[in-house]
């Protein structure tokens, strides 16, 4: 994927017209010069996972802040590397700093001014001097991180540094004014072992299949090994064959025929007890070892033992521009400090980037038709967005009925324990416009085009049921003695299709959402069927990131941008059958 190409300051002419950009005059990072109208190369380092969502949000928070950027994605493998080039105008590098600290699949942003296959090509060929000469004589200091393995010989790497670049500033290790990262890449297992989460999950279900059919051989054999079993018992060198004998009789006590004749069916005994007993264990063995992952992460190590190389085969060397508060974010947001949750809270992590791909901004308004407790919606407002929020679960919506948090005297929700409470943790309660009981099937929301965005995590029928406002049953027609009642009532509930509800979300959003608006919505997935996207012509699908659950199960981000509004004859397209559900792959009764 990496090779020797080196690309320089040379060639960004290309790369100034696809910008398209008018030239403007910007201090960047202490810089003296003015230099807003050049073009800098950045080196993005992402995290090692959410591999699939890791691009797409990326280029949505850089959507946010109005960056347009030309991204090499040439030299880039979404399943395998970290490091992602890119140019951009050294006018946006404040821009970029925003973008580093809100994305959250993001390490850090830095300017890269030189890289290669080793440390002497990286340091001496491959230099681009017009670049670091803005920084040679600023304050400085060293960060080391290597991929793959340990960096080693550090000293003498830093002293082969600072030999080649010849930097004139002073060394500052607390505050410096710019920071030099160093950057090994060991890459990862290139000999065939599964490297996605995706790949793994395939090999542990063929492996699966495997041992299930070895288990059942291993059975067959052992069931007729039984059959043919012969107890051979020793035999006893005592002549005398009678039951008892005269000595026993008189001495009322047993002979020593009668002694060995009871040692005998003893031993016999024993022998049996502990052929089932390791017949039991064997095939308590065998089946475990079907079914426990654990047995399996081991046959994965061992199957595909990976020795890192010695040297590393990518080098970088850049000016680190912003680090990602990625930890911090998480941290902040976690579900065990939040003061409401629900069985279905999306995961701090998740929500955030989802609530990126949803480019929730000030000024916006974002919609969450399944709300639940509001963690979809707590990120978005945190990015500055106005929500609203509605489900048809009344209880959850007022804060009151049961907790959903384990080892708590009081089984009741606390007076914290609500919706409101959530935004008024995080200083956000100025951007809760409201949650409603409402029923997504029957839309309460005016005809228009109203929301700049709509987040959505729906029930899939497993851990939370799906349901809408209706009766399987005929409908009574209510007396005047009854109407005085009605107001005190709820309406009955139905189940609420699996199929029906994406594609009521979808013909929802085509309808509701602003030219430009985005939907970002979960959908669940069986791997071994594949799954069909429910679309519409007014919406275009932007990514499709997948989240793998079980061996069995997935579901995806999905992320729409509607291109135009809505015309007489369009509808949903790709609708998924009403009978569709993924119930039935999770329990084995799926009564």
């Amino acid at each position: 994927v990496f090779s020797e190409t080196v690309f320089s300051v040379s060639d960004m002419k290309g790369v100034e017209e696809a910008l398209g950009r008018k030239k403007t005059s910007v201090l960047a990072l202490g810089c003296s010069s003015e230099k807003g109208n050049s073009v800098v190369r950045l080196l993005i380092e992402f995290v090692d996972k959410w591999h699939q969502f890791r691009l797409p949000e990326l280029v949505s928070v850089a959507e946010v802040f109005g960056i347009k950027w030309h991204v090499h994605t040439d030299c880039f493998n979404q399943n395998e590397d970290v490091h992602l080039i890119a140019d951009v105008f050294e006018g946006d590098l404040e821009l970029v700093k925003k973008v580093a600290q809100r994305a959250l699949l993001v390490k850090h942003i830095s300017i890269l001014y030189s890289h290669g296959t080793s440390w002497e090509s990286c340091l001496t060929d491959h230099v681009d001097e017009a670049t670091l000469n803005g920084y040679k004589d600023l304050s400085f200091k060293l960060e080391f991180s290597a991929r793959g393995r340990r960096t080693s010989n550090k000293q003498e790497k830093i002293e082969m540094i600072l030999d080649a670049l010849k930097l004139e500033g002073d060394i500052v290790m607390e505050t410096p004014n710019c920071t030099h990262l160093c950057i090994e890449d060991y890459g990862i297992n290139r000999a065939g072992a599964p490297v996605t989460q995706q790949e793994k999950m395939k090999w542990r279900r063929e492996m699966q299949k495997q041992r299930e059919e070895k288990h059942k051989t291993d059975l067959l054999k052992t069931e007729s090994s039984d059959t043919n079993i012969t107890v051979q018992r020793k035999r006893v060198s005592h002549k005398p064959r009678k039951t008892f004998c005269a000595k026993c009789k008189e001495m009322k006590m047993a002979c020593d025929y009668h002694k060995a004749l009871k040692e005998e069916k003893k031993k016999a005994a024993q022998q049996q007890k502990k052929e089932d007993t390791n017949k039991h264990q064997q095939q308590k063995a065998l089946e475990s070892a079907t079914t426990t992952p654990s047995a399996l992460n081991k046959d994965l190590k061992k199957a595909f033992a990976y020795v890192p190389p010695k040297k590393p085969i990518r080098v970088f060397l850049a000016i680190l521009v912003a680090f990602s508060k990625r930890g911090e974010l998480i941290n902040k947001f976690d579900l065990k400090k939040r003061n409401m949750i629900g069985n279905t809270s999306m995961d701090a992590e998740l929500s955030l980037i989802q609530a990126n791909m949803s480019k929730a901004r000030d000024g916006t308004l974002v919609l969450d038709p399944f709300c639940g407790t509001a963690s979809l919606l707590v990120p978005c407002a945190f990015f500055g967005s106005h929500v609203l929020g509605g489900d048809i679960a009344f209880q959850v919506i007022h804060g009151i009925g049961r907790t959903s948090r384990a080892n708590q005297e009081c089984k009741e929700r606390g007076p914290k324990e609500n919706i409101w409470s959530n935004f008024e943790q995080y200083g956000i309660s100025s951007k809760l416009v409201d949650v409603l009981v409402a029923d997504t099937a029957m839309p309460s929301w005016v005809d228009g085009e109203i929301f700049d965005a709509i987040v959505s995590d729906p029930p899939y029928g497993i851990r939370e049921p799906a349901r809408k406002i209706g009766t399987a049953k005929e409908a009574k027609l209510e007396t005047a003695a009854d109407s005085s009642s009605l107001e005190e009532r709820f309406p009955q509930s139905e189940e609420y299709d699996l199929g029906s509800i994406f594609s009521d979300l979808v013909l929802f959003a085509a309808h509701r959402l602003v030219v430009g608006g985005r939907l970002t919505f979960w959908i669940p997935e069986v791997l071994e069927h594949g799954l069909e996207i429910p679309t519409h012509p007014c919406l275009q699908v932007v990514s499709s990131c997948q989240q793998l659950l079980t061996s069995r199960i997935a579901r995806r981000l999905i992320t729409m941008e509607k291109s135009r509004s809505p015309q007489d004859g369009d509808k949903v397209l790709c609708e998924l059958p009403k009978d569709w559900n993924v119930r039935s792959h999770v329990f084995i009764n799926n009564g």
